[in-house]
């Protein structure tokens, strides 16, 4: 193209949410027309909850919904202000902050004792107002992940994710490695 000058016409601005669906291989490894695409952002979810910064650790539980739905959930010492200040005001988190572009939904709950806040985000656009709720007697975070099937191509599956891949060469001297437990939901008999 000789004789083309570089210009602002040139320049595409994306969204966070337009960049990480455009380039999601910068994210997770890998782009959605990979059937394991589902399990890596999936991954992501876990490994965002289980790391916390300056090396350590905490327990999470995955729990395996049917289709492309998963819940992680932790121990979190106080109620936000709002929910998605747990997923978008923290600039360590962009994990979650890419999950949440590949999915029709995020629903996050915070509990502390018998209060509890929840808020919802959809791709594209704000979140949604947060509303109270009276919980369990419990102090802790859900991340209600809906992945989004058209994105992430018909078929798609869930896999768990091995411990092994959950901790690298930074959790090494780590006071606690942290424990994943998995619960996965498909497998259960009707009742």
């Amino acid at each position: 193209m000789e004789g083309h000058k570089y210009n602002a016409a040139d320049i595409t601005v994306l969204t966070g949410d337009q960049s990480i669906r455009r380039r999601p291989g910068m994210y997770f490894g890998i782009g959605p027309d990979r059937p394991e695409f589902p399990s890596r952002v999936l991954r992501a979810a876990v490994e965002d909850a289980l790391h916390l910064e300056g090396g350590e650790h905490r327990d999470v539980h995955l729990e395996i919904r049917s289709g492309l739905d998963f819940v992680v959930t932790f121990e979190q010492g106080r109620l936000c202000r709002e929910p998605m200040d747990v997923l978008f005001d923290r600039p360590r988190w962009w994990g979650l902050r890419s999950v949440a572009a590949v999915s029709e939904r995020v629903l996050i709950e915070v509990q502390e004792g018998r209060r509890g806040a929840r808020q919802e985000l959809r791709p594209g656009t704000s979140p949604s107002p947060v509303t109270s709720f009276t919980a369990s007697d419990e102090t802790k975070t859900s991340i209600f992940v809906y992945l989004d099937p058209e994105y992430c191509g018909r078929g798609a599956a869930l896999t768990p994710p091995d411990a092994s891949e959950l901790h690298g060469e930074w959790c090494v001297g780590a006071a606690s490695a942290g424990v994943v437990t998995v619960t996965d939901l498909r497998h259960r008999a009707p009742s």
